[in-house]
């Protein structure tokens, strides 16, 4: 069976402080749930405790702005992982969870929430009397120019974006060893409501009383047991087929959706395997062209001294270019040095990182209006500054 264990992440918009103060009962546990264990705790992380808090608190940060009919009054974030995190060992013992990973996880799932909605969370809670540990977090909407508005924040817009911040929540928690589920896919998380109606539905249940046959009058518990079991055999074996064939559905879906995760995971790899050699390309051309302007430069005003100056040097307070046969040197006072030979120069700034080849090509720039200068004033003596 599959047991990587996912991230968790799910929005939910409240549109009428009514609804706000519902969920806030809810998360707070002011009100009774239904699959909660009231042995067990939630504890308020941040913000308010109370669900009329949160709803004065909400109002405070919204203000004296008035309020559009189809705004977006608050946010409801849950954040959470699959149980094989929080149980690695018995995924299936619900309720039960490892106090060190749950620990790292809220310290991470915390951390998030205060870089996306930190200054505008009303209340966030840590489920713990559940099935899996989880986290509700209520926000009011502002965006960055103090508007109520979730559309301009980034959990509002289009499906993408949401998917944005599933990668950014998966980031978080990936140091954990939990991973982001798979992109855009088809499943959704069924509604509570609908959960227990299917539940509590009597076309689920198996009623042995309309299988079982009535005992005879007379009749010994041994008779009974044949009779009960050979009327219960037809009914036994397709049950078992049925879940043979659900067993080998699961299998082939827990098969697919590994093979999914390995080609999403391979296509990220992909890309950025793509994105290193783009990069990679680009910073070679560049260098290539650095490296032909340099070259030829220097060879000009090497010429240019040798012919018009009758020296091989030009020395300044910052740099020094020298020709010594078929050798350039060059030297700063920050301690660069390069001597190649002219067999070999391009070869030799070629090997230099781009930031040095940037300074030399910078040098050039300087060498050349130098050179030009020197050659002005030849008659002069002067030394121009390099």
């Amino acid at each position: 069976m599959f047991r990587t264990p996912q991230a968790v992440l799910r929005v939910g918009k409240l549109k009428s402080i009514e609804h706000l103060k519902t969920a806030a009962r809810h998360n707070s546990r002011a009100a009774a749930v239904l699959n909660a264990d009231p042995n067990k705790t939630v504890e308020i992380l941040q913000g308010e405790a109370s669900p009329e808090a949160v709803v004065e608190l909400a109002l405070s940060k919204i203000g004296s702005q008035k309020i559009r009919s189809d705004a977006v009054i608050a946010g409801d974030i849950i954040l959470s992982a699959s149980p094989s995190y929080f149980r690695p060992e018995d995924p299936q013992n619900y309720g039960y969870w490892q106090q060190k990973h749950l620990v790292l996880w809220e310290s991470a799932s915390a951390d998030w929430l205060e870089e996306h909605v930190g200054k505008n969370i009303l209340q966030t809670s840590l489920h713990l009397d559940e099935a899996t540990p989880h986290i509700h977090c209520l926000w009011v909407p502002i965006d960055s120019k103090g508007r109520l508005s979730y559309r301009n924040t980034e959990f509002g817009g289009s499906r993408g974006a949401l998917s944005k911040l599933q990668d950014s929540y998966a980031a978080a928690v990936a140091h954990l060893g939990i991973e982001r589920g798979i992109k855009f896919s088809p499943a959704r998380h069924q509604k509570i409501r609908q959960y227990y109606t299917a539940v509590n539905s009597t076309e689920t249940v198996l009623d042995l009383n309309s299988w079982l046959p009535p005992p005879e009058p007379q009749e010994t518990a041994t008779n009974y047991r044949q009779r009960s079991i050979a009327a219960l055999q037809p009914g036994s074996d397709t049950i078992n087929r049925m879940l043979g064939e659900r067993l080998r559905a699961v299998g082939q879906q827990e098969l697919e959706r590994e093979k999914a995760i390995a080609a999403q995971k391979y296509r990220e790899q992909v890309e950025r395997e793509l994105a290193t050699e783009k990069a990679g390309a680009i910073a070679l051309t560049e260098k290539i062209s650095l490296l032909s302007q340099f070259a030829g430069c220097c060879f000009v005003l090497a010429e240019r001294l040798q012919a018009d100056l009758k020296t091989n040097a030009v020395v300044g307070s910052q740099w020094q270019f020298r020709v010594r046969g078929e050798c350039v040197e060059i030297k700063n006072r920050q301690g660069f040095e390069l001597s190649a030979a002219r067999s070999d120069f391009a070869g030799s700034i070629a090997r230099l990182e781009p930031e040095r080849l940037q300074q030399l090509v910078e040098f050039s720039v300087m060498l050349q209006a130098a050179a030009g200068d020197r050659l002005a004033k030849r008659q002069q003596n002067s030394s121009p500054e390099l």
